[in-house]
């Protein structure tokens, strides 16, 4: 088709590391890595630490939603939306989104079967969801 222009993944990704070079947003040495959100954590740097969390925090919400009995509206949804939007700073595009979210729906209705609401691995996705979701609930 006549117009369309097409890149590979790694043209991309350069274009882009060239372009946010260009507009002053990359950042180099230590101090890049200590970007961090407004309650202290420490922001996902690459895609693959931003799919990381999102997977994570999506587990400690299917985590809330079998052992603290809460029933989210749409509106707490939307909320839950954005807020792992802003901590994986954009980066999880909607259809890895859609795969993280049903990977981390089986994984914690498995391990919820196997140790309940007090094994380890489930109190650790519960701590999660405490600290970092509860509050749109």
């Amino acid at each position: 088709m006549k117009g369309i222009i097409t890149m590979s993944r790694s043209s991309r990704l350069l274009f882009a590391l060239a372009l946010s070079v260009g507009l002053g947003f990359a950042s180099a040495g230590p101090a890049a890595a200590q970007i961090k959100d407004i309650e202290g954590d420490q922001l996902p740097q690459t895609e693959e630490e931003a799919e990381a969390l999102y997977e994570k925090l999506r587990g400690a919400y299917e985590a809330g939603l079998l052992c603290r009995d809460i029933e989210p509206s749409d509106d707490d949804r939307t909320e839950l939306a954005a807020l792992l939007n802003e901590k994986t700073r954009g980066q999880v595009m909607p259809g890895t989104q859609l795969s993280l979210i049903d990977e981390a729906r089986r994984d914690v209705q498995r391990l919820h079967g196997k140790e309940g609401c007090d094994g380890p691995k489930m109190s650790e996705l519960l701590g999660m969801f405490d600290a970092h979701l509860a509050g749109v609930f």
